[in-house]
């Protein structure tokens, strides 16, 4: 079931790639993007991680912290992590334990909408080198991603529609931006 905007984040414990525990208390204070990615080997997944991975100095002058999940198991996550040195946690849920507190769905028809979109299909492939095919979870996984404020409260929960849908790291900003001025609207 999706979650609402509005209620504060599920309870959840997970080690990252480092070992350090994470819970949503890790992010106290902080402002969140959590992206429940697909599996490891999903070039759209690579693609537009890779994309956060440049962006990480922006997102991080405005105070956001990244954390990525993926249903793959731990050695696959970092095999990406050693290609993609992501300068962000990222953690290994093969249990899928998170992406069923989060809600995270399925969808064979949001498969095929991305697939018939070849020239993008083709680009992603061929950009990342990942076979698509080599998934480690089902393969109708759709992303999902949530903003969550430094109260611990989600802001916003956004569930693709298609495998390469996401938050635009510009929306991400925007976020941040809105709530460092309602803070100093309350100071």
């Amino acid at each position: 079931m999706r979650l609402a905007t509005g209620i504060p984040v599920p309870k959840f414990s997970i080690a990252d790639l480092d070992g350090a525990p994470v819970t949503p208390e890790t992010f106290a204070g902080q402002k969140l993007w959590l992206i429940l990615a697909r599996f490891v080997a999903c070039p759209f997944c690579s693609v537009r991680l890779r994309d956060v991975i440049k962006r990480h100095d922006t997102l991080t002058s405005f105070g956001v912290q990244v954390f990525v999940v993926f249903p793959s198991a731990e050695h696959r996550v970092r095999q990406f992590a050693r290609k993609y040195a992501p300068p962000f946690r990222v953690a290994a849920d093969p249990r899928q334990t998170i992406f069923q507190l989060f809600g995270s769905e399925t969808s064979w028809l949001g498969n095929l909408r991305t697939l018939v979109r070849v020239p993008r299909v083709i680009s992603a492939v061929a950009t990342t080198r990942m076979n698509p095919l080599d998934s480690d979870d089902v393969p109708h996984r759709m992303p999902s991603e949530f903003l969550v404020t430094p109260a611990g409260m989600i802001d916003e929960a956004f569930y693709a529609e298609m495998m390469d849908d996401g938050l635009a790291i510009s929306r991400v900003v925007q976020w941040a931006r809105r709530l460092d001025a309602e803070r100093e609207e309350r100071a």
